[in-house]
């Protein structure tokens, strides 16, 4: 068990570049939405809205928490070969001020600090011989406050929907991996392993990207956690009567779709004669699945003394994005590396 106690105190503005213009920008919206008089702002000074809509006032904020974590586990030794365990926890991650140029005191408040209670049981064990290994666990992870980006509208509304690390109350996250790693014959060792995620956001009614209306995301999965993710490992070294070895690999990394924004399978960019979109996207915060593919082939010495490896990565060239950053009116895409290749060589002095 820990317990931890913080305080995070913050004074935060977005201040006009000296010979900048955002002062007079925002002198003419602290005219138009302010609710109280207050003295025009000049080069230089804090822009950022306060709660009464006017400018000059930097966010002061202090963020107090404290909680406690914990772990508690148990592991059964069936046989020589064959582990069982099952354990249970509940770990934090601390609340945080954001560091942005901010319109409002809205995008400035906290968010606070997220919790999981963890539930996990598996098994690590070899058979034949231990010519084969295999490890698997099953999982549950129950989130309170888990922080997300997400969106908010930058009350009075005059940028639009914005973008934002928010508290989604409650999502889980309900799960199974396992590795299996095979030794058919001397030198030649295959290794699988796969992934099975099925997240779900339980309780969150937040702002919709570009609508600017409240949705219920609820049933909704968490960005970045594709269902299904996997791969595939053989590599195989044959040593020579002189002691030298020379080595083939190849791998296989694959995983399914996911979404990079709350609800992002389903948020489409606006139908309007202005808006450019890529032929073909439909849904611009969606991650397709996707698969590639590395190979190595290599000699090394005796003893090690010294190794040359001829490498490539996604072989194929396989295009792929990793995440979508998103911004009020517009999203790019995060592409993965295309086809690599290089040749790596290594000693070792004696």
């Amino acid at each position: 068990m820990r317990y931890t106690k913080s305080r995070n105190s913050a004074r935060l503005c977005s201040y006009t570049p000296p010979n900048g213009n955002p002062n007079k920008f925002f002198n003419v919206l602290g005219s138009i939405f302010g609710t109280v008089p207050f003295d025009p702002i000049g080069e230089s000074d804090c822009f950022t809205l306060n709660d009464n809509f006017v400018p000059g006032q930097p966010f002061q904020e202090t963020l107090s928490e404290d909680n406690v974590s914990w772990r508690l586990g148990a592991d059964y030794q069936a046989t020589s070969t064959t582990l069982v365990y099952a354990n249970v926890s509940r770990g934090y991650k601390a609340g945080s001020f954001p560091t942005l140029s901010a319109a409002t005191y809205r995008s400035l408040r906290p968010v606070t600090q997220e919790s999981v209670t963890a539930y996990e049981a598996g098994i690590k064990t070899t058979f034949a011989d231990r010519l084969i290994g295999l490890n698997a666990a099953a999982f549950y992870y129950d989130y309170k406050d888990k922080q997300v980006r997400g969106k908010i509208i930058d009350t009075p509304n005059v940028f639009g929907v914005l973008d934002a690390l928010v508290n989604v109350p409650k999502s889980r996250v309900l799960g199974a991996e396992a590795e299996i790693t095979i030794r058919p014959t001397t030198g030649l060792v295959i290794g699988l392993s796969g992934t099975y995620l099925d997240s779900k956001i339980t309780n969150y009614s937040g702002d919709y990207s570009f609508t600017g209306q409240p949705v219920d995301f609820s049933g909704s999965p968490l960005p970045f956690t594709s269902k299904w993710s996997g791969a595939v490992n053989i590599d195989y070294r044959h040593e020579l009567p002189s002691g030298g070895t020379p080595f083939i690999g190849v791998s296989v990394n694959a995983r399914s779709s996911s979404d990079a924004a709350l609800g992002g399978r389903t948020i489409a960019y606006p139908a309007s004669p202005a808006t450019v979109v890529k032929p073909g996207v439909t849904y611009p915060f969606a991650i397709d699945g996707y698969a590639t593919v590395d190979a190595r082939l290599g000699y090394e010495a005796r003893d090690g003394a010294w190794k040359v490896m001829l490498w490539g990565k996604n072989i194929f060239n396989e295009y792929y994005w990793t995440a979508v950053s998103p911004g009020s009116d517009s999203a790019s895409r995060l592409a993965g590396r295309p086809a690599t290749y290089g040749i790596t060589f290594g000693f070792e002095f004696q």
